[in-house]
């Protein structure tokens, strides 16, 4: 079974948070959390255009990703639920231009899972980023190819690899690179982090709120917009492919600049264990 990433990966994740602490689920998106038969709250998790409240007798959230600005049409379902919640500061920040309030809480990664461990370097970067529509071409993985050369890579962009081999995915690395333009959130380099492995990166939301290694500038900002009838607004930080390559390169080089970097990578990745960016959510639903 391929990795189930995006939404699936942030469904998976709060289910497991909320059974840890001994409350049952019902359905999979939106799902009920249950005190017993009792359900507490409905938990929708999606971009802002596939979000509407179902008006159940009981709390209503709203657990939202955005790559760029949000319709104002869309205002008045959005503010229907109980709580909205961003996986970032930037889908806060994109909520409050159409002044609708919004809390930030993290998705978070499994540091029990995604660890360090003593195996082999296999490769010199590596690069996570599904690619299957126009909608990904903000991800900019056709050129990661160019960007590492002559260093050896390996780039997923589909859905082919089981959950379990992720950590050592990510492990066969020395350097993680997300050239992406934009994130709601970026949880493959955080669980890249988490393996150890330090970041370069284009400095674009939400990447640049936690990553840990070597920012770079994008060239520029600008709209891109996507779709028929539900126009789709991205915010793309166009990477600067040629510094970004210099910044990967020098890193590359120098061995003790990388496991300075991997320590610290690892110790943010902690600070952002799921267990603990997740934990609002038990004040939320009660």
């Amino acid at each position: 079974m391929g990795q189930r990433r995006g939404f699936a990966t942030l469904v998976r994740i709060l289910h497991m948070f909320f059974r840890m602490h001994g409350y049952l689920i019902r359905g999979t998106n939106p799902f009920d959390v249950m005190l017993g038969t009792r359900p507490l709250a409905r938990i929708h998790i999606g971009h802002w255009h596939q979000l509407k409240p179902h008006y159940v007798p009981y709390k209503e959230i709203a657990w939202m990703v955005t790559e760029g600005r949000i319709p104002r049409y869309k205002k008045p379902v959005l503010r229907d639920f109980t709580y909205l919640v961003g996986t970032s500061k930037y889908v806060k920040r994109k909520c409050e231009e159409i002044d609708l309030q919004c809390l930030v809480i993290y998705p978070g990664v499994n540091t029990d899972f995604f660890k360090p461990m003593d195996v082999p370097k296999l490769y010199d970067v590596v690069s996570v980023g599904i690619h299957e529509g126009s909608n990904d071409d903000r991800k900019f993985m056709k050129y990661v190819q160019r960007v590492c050369f002559p260093f050896s890579v390996h780039i997923q962009s589909r859905s082919t690899a089981p959950v379990e081999a992720l950590p050592l995915l990510y492990n066969y690395a020395r350097v993680y690179l997300s050239l992406s333009a934009c994130e709601g959130f970026n949880l493959p380099a955080l669980e890249a982090m988490a393996c150890g492995i330090p970041v370069v990166f284009n400095d674009a939301p939400a990447t640049n709120e936690f990553a840990v290694g070597i920012a770079v500038p994008p060239k520029e900002v600008r709209e891109v917009i996507v779709g028929g009838s539900t126009r789709l607004y991205f915010e793309w930080h166009v990477p600067d492919l040629q510094a970004i390559r210099t910044a990967l390169h020098d890193l590359l080089r120098s061995q003790k600049k990388i496991q300075q970097l991997s320590r610290q990578a690892r110790a943010k990745a902690q600070q952002m264990d799921f267990r603990k960016t997740l934990s609002e959510f038990l004040e939320l639903i009660r």
